[in-house]
C-alpha cells in the first residue's frame, strides 16, 4: 500500500488521516476485511483448481480425522499458491473456527468460505 501510494503525486497523508480510516473505526474492522479478501482469494483459487469446498477440505484433510489442524491448513494454501505467513494463518484459524477447539470442521470451512 505505501510503496503505491509513494508513486502517487498527491500529497501523502497518513491512513489514519485518509477517508479509509472513516470507514473502518478499529484495527478489527481491518483485520475482518482482511479476513475476507482472504477467504474470497481462497475461494477463487478452489474454483481455478476445479475444487469445490468439501473436496478442498478432504484434500486438505490429510490425516482425515475430519478436522484442519494449523499444519493441514497451511500445506493446504501453499498448494493452492496462497502463501500466508504462520500469522496469517493463525489469525485465519481462529476466524474460521467457530467452536473454538483449534481446528476447523468441515461446516466451519464451508460457512467461511460461502
Amino acid at each position: 500500500f505505501n510503496a503505491i501510494r509513494s508513486c502517487r503525486r498527491r500529497a501523502q497523508t497518513p491512513v489514519e488521516d485518509s477517508p479509509v480510516a472513516r470507514v473502518l473505526y478499529q484495527n478489527e474492522d481491518m483485520a475482518s476485511l482482511h479476513q475476507k479478501a482472504v477467504a474470497t482469494r481462497i475461494r477463487i483459487l478452489l474454483g481455478r483448481k476445479g475444487l469445490g469446498i468439501a473436496d478442498a477440505f478432504a484434500f486438505f484433510d490429510v490425516n482425515r480425522d475430519g478436522n484442519l489442524s494449523p499444519a493441514e491448513m497451511y500445506g493446504g494454501l501453499q498448494w493452492l499458491g496462497l502463501n500466508l505467513v504462520p500469522a496469517e494463518i493463525t489469525q485465519l484459524i481462529s476466524s474460521f473456527d467457530t467452536d473454538g477447539d483449534g481446528t476447523i470442521s468441515l461446516e466451519e470451512f464451508r460457512s467461511a468460505l460461502d
